[in-house]
């Protein structure tokens, strides 16, 4: 039977992994397309898009800091989780709201 620390690695582990890999499925659909809006609803898609990259980041951390990685590789690992996390969120948004015509 798993230990607590080990399931934990595990539902962290696959929430970064399923985030980031929906998100990419949608990236060339918003940044390929020149589909991407910056007037309307700026604010709340980037507060959004933080408060996700927050989440993801905090995500890593908790992963990282259990398999007892290298300084160097977790705040790396951190800063690419945070920025591709955030715009990939700010593009899902985008067209999420164009596909519900609220753009």
């Amino acid at each position: 039977m798993a230990s607590t620390m080990e399931k934990s690695i595990n539902w962290s582990l696959a929430a970064v992994a399923f985030i980031s890999v929906v998100m990419y499925a949608f990236l060339p659909l918003g940044i390929f397309g020149n589909n991407l809006d910056f007037q309307h609803f700026l604010l709340p898609k980037v507060i959004v898009a933080f408060i996700v990259a927050i989440v993801s980041g905090k995500l890593y951390m908790g992963y990282a800091k259990l398999r007892k990685i290298s300084p160097e590789v977790i705040y790396f690992g951190l800063v690419t989780t945070l920025g591709i996390t955030g715009l990939l969120t700010y593009v899902i948004l985008d067209l999420a709201l164009k596909l519900f015509g609220l753009e």
